[in-house]
């Protein structure tokens, strides 16, 4: 049903399902495959983030970490992040890009999500 849906009118929700799908009958190419649509995408409404971060997880797990860090890095670049959405996007991405050779990044990631954790000076 999933599979059908998704041809007849695509969304990130069900590339999603379907990726899920994929994934549970043990094929990882397809399931990856599923979620590459999400490369062409370069901003998401407030309430796609957190699919898109879900996205981003399910990527890295299933052996597409460079899409998935490229997709952190769109998310953190939206603007109007609630602080905490941000804090866990730049926590998430920072273990992405180590695991992707991106040391700097994940570095400039986790001082930036310390800093908003950080209370404000009195």
């Amino acid at each position: 049903f999933a599979r059908t849906q998704f041809v007849r009118q695509p969304s990130l929700a069900l590339a999603y399902e379907l990726a899920k799908l994929y994934a549970a009958e043990n094929e990882p190419k397809k399931a990856v495959e599923a979620l590459k649509v999400t490369r062409y995408l370069t901003v998401f409404s407030s309430d796609e983030v957190v699919l898109v971060k879900q996205i981003a997880d399910f990527l890295n797990q299933h052996g597409d970490g460079r899409l998935a860090l490229d997709l952190y890095q769109k998310l953190i670049d939206q603007p109007r992040l609630e602080k905490s959405l941000r804090i866990s996007l730049l926590e998430g991405g920072a273990k992405v890009a180590i695991a992707e050779g991106a040391g700097r990044l994940a570095s400039s990631w986790r001082h930036s999500a310390r800093q908003l954790k950080s209370p404000p000076p009195s």
